[in-house]
């Protein structure tokens, strides 16, 4: 997986709606996510954005707006291989 941005862990401990350990882990990594955050962890964070990807993410043509984007780069880096 790749690293973060500070601007993309600043999005994830602002938006979504992560558990305790979870927000501790992702505020630790800062751009060196995959270090500090199990594999449980990133499964859990990728769902969270795919939900808000879903409520948020589209314009009134389904198309991604600028928030929607973001979440789709996110779940993109947040794919472990």
């Amino acid at each position: 997986m790749e690293g973060l941005t500070v601007a993309e862990v600043s999005y994830l401990l602002r938006e979504l709606p992560l558990d305790d350990a979870t927000r501790d882990a992702v505020h630790r990594a800062r751009v060196r996510l995959v270090e500090q955050i199990t594999p449980d962890q990133v499964d859990s964070i990728r769902d969270l954005c795919g939900e808000r990807l879903q409520r948020v993410g589209f314009d009134a043509d389904y198309a991604p707006n600028p928030e929607g984007r973001l979440l789709e780069a996110l779940i993109d880096k947040l794919l472990v291989e």
